[in-house]
């Protein structure tokens, strides 16, 4: 399944929520472009406002550890959104396992899974609690190219002259 392209209910940091796209919340790209928002508005220092093209997730988690107040909100509102998605997963499929890769997998145990496992154990359907394991892909980003080269693989099948 990709729950990425599942809507989700983000706070506009005055007190409105709207609808989004789980990865404009909570993917690679999604982070930045809240980043650069929320550096755009103004009104706290921080250690991404220097930034170059583009900033990364590993970037804003580096900052985020060492309590840059924009990293921190970024990387917050990326957690609420992805553990309101895997709980939604989680009762509607109880799956045993939830793997999250690309770029924001790489921010590791303590700036994405721990709280990620945290705020999703406090919110799951009660008698499914505990039954998922959320874990961060093997590939980490390279997970994408092979999902790639097997979608190519399906679509294009083996050739006829074997090859």
């Amino acid at each position: 399944a990709e729950i990425g392209h599942t809507a989700v209910w983000v706070d506009d940091g005055a007190g409105d929520w709207y609808p989004v796209i789980l990865e404009e919340a909570a993917s690679g790209w999604g982070l930045e472009k809240r980043a650069r928002q929320e550096l755009k508005r103004g009104g706290r220092k921080s250690l991404l406002a220097g930034a170059v093209d583009p900033i990364t997730a590993r970037q804003i988690g580096e900052a985020a550890a060492r309590n840059d107040e924009v990293a921190r909100a970024v990387l917050s509102t990326a957690i609420q959104c992805l553990a309101e998605a895997i709980c939604n997963v989680i009762a509607l499929l109880c799956p045993r396992r939830i793997v999250i890769g690309g770029g924001v997998s790489l921010l590791g145990e303590k700036a994405l899974f721990e709280p990620l496992r945290h705020m999703a154990a406090g919110r799951t359907f009660k008698p499914f609690a505990g039954l998922t394991d959320i874990v961060s892909a093997a590939l980490g980003e390279e997970v994408v190219v092979h999902g790639a080269i097997a979608l190519a693989r399906r679509k294009l099948g083996p050739r006829e002259d074997g090859g």
